[in-house]
């Protein structure tokens, strides 16, 4: 199948080489206390740029692979005369290969789902640069990458209006209920939260497969990153390796009122409102559930408890003696005073949100489409 390129033609179809012809591998052993905080030489690690070195690996743009740790697999372009971290892995590309078209290419190769190690997972590039890949001109290179990067545009715009969309929402809560905890308390009539749920339950963890359920009726249990967004997401799960394994009482039900109990200061009492889901599905021992009681909508108190100013009532409750993970008491989180407007006011602004959640899922079902014509488009740099 020929690649369509910006500018109308296609592309022929191409050689094939090794990965390792494209591009040079090099790596450093720059840790982080290692980095400076000033410098000529920006340092990348998996998140961007993490400080300052006194040496550059390369002085033109190269492209850069998480190789160890969190994000394994993921890859982006770093400006020239910079360096990077000892867990990232730099790929030189050659006089012949535009760094660019390069980048997609290791893309299209996917390399997280071809990691090692449970604990730390890792990849590394004499596991993959013996891989075949496809070889153009580089003009022809430079067309598939200005194509794919439309492609790329084109979701980054539809994710921004997702984000003004959820924005929305919160503005919209801040001008019905007030826009710090102090002000929403002396406004509305209070009651502690476990007066306004039935319950609040913790989840259990049982053995768990590395990786995600491949069938919707195969038995899991969620991730944290299931939450972490505001949104449900119930493909952020582990695999359970055998049904006996699987309590039906701790199984995720349409709505469920999910929030991470046990998390970084900055995600624990993250909170989401499960709108569907697929079955087979628990919650683990790091995150609470409860279910709104009739004079409380829902919606409203997930919003209260997630996304509002008042949500920084919940994380004033964590604590725990690592600073990498928090922890919310049962007991607190019962007794934590929230306000209850009337319910006729909660449903108002439920049916807001909800109005513009429609909008959000048919922005999110378009950038499903980028990013699957992406993927296609990816793959066929193959063809």
């Amino acid at each position: 199948m020929p690649i369509p390129v910006s500018g109308g033609g296609s592309v022929k179809a191409p050689k094939l080489c090794q990965l390792k012809d494209l591009c040079i591998g090099k790596t450093t052993g720059i840790r982080q206390k290692d980095l400076l905080v000033k410098g000529e030489h920006p340092v990348y690690g998996a998140s961007g740029i993490v400080g300052f070195s006194q040496r550059e690996l390369h002085p033109k743009p190269y492209v850069v692979v998480v190789k160890d740790g969190a994000g394994v697999g993921r890859a982006f372009v770093a400006e020239g005369g910079s360096s990077i971290l000892g867990t990232m892995q730099a790929l030189i590309p050659k006089g012949n290969v535009d760094c660019r078209y390069l980048l997609y290419l290791v893309k299209s190769l996917r390399l997280g789902s071809e990691r090692s190690g449970a604990t730390i997972p890792h990849i590394y590039f004499n596991k993959y640069s013996h891989k075949l890949v496809p070889y153009y001109s580089k003009d022809h290179q430079k067309a598939i990458a200005d194509s794919l990067r439309q492609i790329e545009l084109l979701i980054e715009k539809r994710c921004g209006q997702r984000n003004g969309l959820y924005r929305l929402v919160q503005s919209r809560f801040i001008e019905m209920f007030g826009d710090h905890c102090a002000e929403m308390r002396s406004r509305w009539d209070c009651r502690p939260l476990g007066a306004c749920v039935h319950g609040i339950e913790t989840g259990k963890s049982p053995v768990c497969e590395g990786c995600p359920r491949s069938a919707p009726d195969m038995p899991a249990v969620l991730k944290l990153s299931a939450l972490s967004s505001g949104r449900y997401l119930e493909k952020e799960n582990k695999a359970i390796g055998s049904q006996l394994a699987f309590s039906p009482e701790k199984e995720v039900r349409t709505g469920d009122i999910l929030m991470a109990r046990k998390n970084t200061p900055e995600l624990v009492g993250s909170c989401v409102l499960v709108d569907r889901t697929e079955g087979s599905m628990m919650f683990p021992d790091i995150v609470f559930r409860m279910h709104a009681r009739d004079d409380v909508d829902a919606v409203y108190l997930v919003n209260l408890l997630g996304s509002s100013p008042f949500s920084k009532e919940i994380k004033k409750l964590a604590h725990g003696a690592q600073k990498s993970m928090s922890n919310i008491s049962k007991t607190h989180l019962s007794h934590l005073i929230i306000p209850t407007p009337p319910l006729s006011l909660q449903r108002e602004f439920a049916a807001f949100a909800e109005s513009v959640d429609k909008s959000q899922e048919a922005a999110r079902r378009v950038s499903r489409e980028l990013l699957n014509f992406l993927a296609k488009s990816l793959y066929t740099i193959w063809a």
